[in-house]
């Protein structure tokens, strides 16, 4: 109720909700049958994506050579269920996903795995998007110093992934991948060349964008650290205006609403048919 109550302050129609990513299986139905049943009580304010903390589990659970046609059966199963039950898409599942703090999970796991590539497939066949997150790798290096001070659950050394995202956006075109946070570099490996070469040759991905205060460093970031919109971003906005949706790694709650304002703010400084696409009409 209060979440509706915000919504209704900022004039959101729906919220899509979806789960962490988790590789903790002892989360899977609980998770999924929480958001299901928010979306039944507020219909027509609430969807939600299914699997962050179900089909997740399972891809980090296997290694390649470790997944079996029984396995793959399961997968399936489990995914196609999970639409069944009302689910509109898979997410958030994780590629890399580096740990902020040591109650803050860290997942990798390459991104044309097995079980991803069959996601893909499933997601192509029923028409649904999968939302995933990918820290952005583009070269085997070690981990920034920053990262091994947040937490020890953290490697000393980061896999490239850039190559195996193309290869999961490559394996099925009828797929939709949102690469989720796309705004946020959390490496400092992300630039606004490598989004343009993503979008380019994938016609398959859709960036979502939360926007959040950023370090004054961070200017790959579509707003500066007066929350005023970066030209290039305009940019690249304009070259591909379908392929931009926003998204948010918040919570609902009175404390929470500056990222709306932020959100308002941001839409409010682009063209009004770009915002019109940006804010709903590409997630519609």
């Amino acid at each position: 109720t209060e979440a509706t109550a915000i919504m209704n302050d900022y004039n959101i129609k729906l919220s899509l909700l979806m789960s962490t990513p988790s590789e903790e299986e002892q989360k899977t139905a609980q998770t999924d049958n929480t958001l299901a049943n928010v979306t039944a009580n507020f219909e027509g304010r609430f969807t939600y994506m299914g699997g962050g903390a179900s089909l997740n589990p399972l891809i980090h659970q296997y290694n390649a050579e470790e997944v079996s046609e029984e396995i793959t059966k399961q997968f399936r199963t489990q995914a196609e269920t999970l639409l069944e039950d009302g689910a509109v898409g898979f997410g958030e599942m994780s590629i890399l996903h580096m740990s902020l703090g040591e109650t803050h999970a860290f997942e990798e796991v390459e991104a044309d795995h097995p079980l991803f590539l069959l996601l893909a497939d499933i997601a192509a066949e029923h028409d649904v998007p999968i939302d995933v997150h990918l820290d952005i790798v583009q070269e085997d290096r070690a981990t920034p110093q920053e990262h091994l001070e947040m937490s020890s659950q953290n490697p000393e050394t980061l896999k490239g992934n850039v190559e195996g995202f193309k290869r999961l956006l490559a394996h099925n075109r009828n797929a939709k991948i949102v690469l989720a946070h796309a705004s946020s570099d959390t490496i400092g490996d992300l630039d606004i060349g490598l989004l343009y070469e993503l979008l380019e040759e994938n016609e398959n991905l859709y960036l979502q964008m939360r926007l959040q205060p950023n370090p004054e460093n961070d200017v790959d970031s579509p707003i500066d650290k007066n929350n005023i919109v970066r030209e290039e971003w305009v940019e690249l906005f304009e070259a591909y205006p379908e392929r931009f949706i926003l998204g948010s790694d918040t919570f609902y709650g009175e404390a929470k609403t500056h990222v709306l304002q932020r959100t308002q703010g941001f839409l409010q400084q682009l063209p009004e048919e770009l915002a019109k696409k940006i804010a709903c009409e590409n997630a519609k």
